[in-house]
């Protein structure tokens, strides 16, 4: 089984050595110490399963990790020492899939399993062929107008 690629920010010394011996074994770890508004260009270059993103609520920056790395197309796991209600709402509104605690061992790896991403081998040979990709968002088609007039104009509705 290939191992799951894990990118870990905005975590502190402590946290990133816990989460490397968390994950040991089971998925390759890219520490990153870029700043938020640059972690979008190291998930496309990275590509990674999940983002591990430590977050704290002195540090609001750390819930930019959280939008910049969703809108780069990244699948984002929360870490963080506790429970907090008003930051697991704050960080899933931010973008995060999941919400972690750090010091949960297991639930750290059921949540990479759970959130890695992997392309299906149905999607590997969709994506093989040769179709155009299809539109996000068409226009819908105007409401026919309601009664149509009749073209014999017999009823009178010209």
């Amino acid at each position: 089984m290939q191992k799951t690629t894990v990118l870990i920010v905005g975590a502190d010394a402590n946290t990133e050595a816990h989460l490397r011996k968390a994950l040991q074994g089971m998925a390759q770890i890219i520490t990153s110490a870029v700043r938020p508004e640059q972690v979008a260009e190291e998930v496309r270059r990275v590509h990674p399963g999940v983002v591990l993103v430590a977050v704290a609520p002195q540090l609001p920056q750390n819930f930019g990790y959280i939008y910049n790395v969703t809108a780069a197309g990244g699948v984002v796991v929360v870490v963080n020492q506790s429970k907090d209600p008003d930051l697991i709402l704050r960080a899933m509104r931010s973008g995060a899939r999941e919400f972690v605690v750090d010091t949960d061992v297991d639930e750290i790896q059921m949540a990479v399993r759970r959130r890695r991403r992997t392309p299906s081998p149905a999607r590997k040979a969709r994506s093989s062929r040769c179709s155009p990709p299809r539109a996000a968002w068409a226009p819908r088609p105007s409401p026919p107008t309601w009664p149509a007039p009749c073209s014999a104009r017999v009823c009178g509705c010209a």
